[in-house]
């Protein structure tokens, strides 16, 4: 059996939703995949964003707080952040509001992993999720089925894959 949990900004963006959330996914036994969206409000500061320098600074201070917030070693992933960050002057639109799924599958990585559940990130695009409509293209399921289950779920280890990516 497969479960797939969806977390959504309201969990990602508040760390005491998130230590809940990791308790749940330690009790299920059962192979999961998780996805993830970016914290509440982080999309819509990306699509909005004027001053980029400043969004930038904005976006990585709610995310270390976080981090801070869940007893992470900061040092262990900043650089992991603002390497992502700059992203945000890439010339795909899709691209960069996709920006706030990858800063929190880091988080999430690192602390799922240190609390002991062995979760490795990618990206919906990554793994090879086409959406069309709201719906995974046909063609791809059984390219993404395989790719979740030989490079995750038969090392054991979850898959955390993030909501949305700009192609």
């Amino acid at each position: 059996m497969l479960n797939i949990y969806k977390i959504g900004g309201d969990i990602t963006g508040e760390y005491k939703k998130i230590i809940l959330a990791l308790e749940l996914f330690k009790k299920d036994l059962s192979n999961k995949v998780i996805v993830v969206s970016a914290a509440r409000g982080v999309t819509d500061e990306l699509i909005n964003s004027v001053n980029k320098e400043e969004t930038v600074s904005d976006l990585l201070q709610q995310h270390l707080k976080l981090a801070s917030d869940l007893g992470l070693d900061k040092d262990n992933i900043v650089d992991k952040l603002k390497l992502e960050l700059k992203n945000i002057y890439h010339e795909n639109f899709d691209e960069v509001i996709s920006l706030g799924e990858r800063l929190i599958a880091i988080i999430l990585t690192e602390y799922f992993n240190i609390n002991n559940l062995k979760v490795n990130s990618t990206t919906g695009y990554d793994s090879g999720i086409l959406v069309e409509n709201g719906t995974i293209v046909k063609s791809f399921k059984d390219h993404v089925k395989n790719f979740i289950k030989n490079n995750f779920l038969d090392k054991n280890i979850t898959p955390l894959i993030t909501g949305f990516d700009g192609i």
